[in-house]
């Protein structure tokens, strides 16, 4: 199962950042590292992918540079939960990291090993923890 989580935001208020500093009668000089540091930007987190297979779940945002990989069996358990979205990227949450391009919903890993809890962003959360579960050949747990 692949799902991926457009960066729609981006989409929209880098192009505007754009459109506005430039009729701030900036010179182009002055506007090149600004377009240069929005389109590094765009490139690292115009998307989120998640894919789980036989043996792993595993992520990647953008081009490809900021992923993470995770044995099944190392998935202690997994959730669908929900949070503020008070900004999109990489957010370091109270016990969690959270991985996020767009929305408000994720899946929570608790992975061996980790100190904390693993947030992938995702539009189908319950999907892809009944999949995890199913991979695993566990029924999901009532408890969490």
């Amino acid at each position: 199962m692949k799902t991926t989580q457009y960066a729609w935001p981006f989409y929209i208020i880098i192009p505007m950042i754009i459109v506005f500093v430039g009729m701030q009668g900036v010179g182009i000089a002055n506007q090149i590292p600004l377009v240069v540091i929005l389109a590094v930007i765009l490139l690292l987190f115009f998307k989120l992918s998640i894919q789980v297979d036989d043996n792993h779940v595993q992520f990647s945002m953008g081009i490809g540079v900021i992923h993470g990989k995770y044995k099944l069996e190392d998935i202690t358990y997994c959730r669908s939960v929900s949070y503020s979205a008070l900004g999109w990227g990489i957010r370091l949450k109270q016990g969690a990291i959270l991985y996020n391009v767009s929305g408000n919903k994720a899946i929570e890993l608790d992975v061996k090993g980790k100190s904390r809890m693993i947030w992938i962003g995702s539009t189908n959360p319950d999907d892809l923890v009944n999949y995890i579960y199913a991979k695993k050949g566990e029924g999901k747990p009532s408890t969490v």
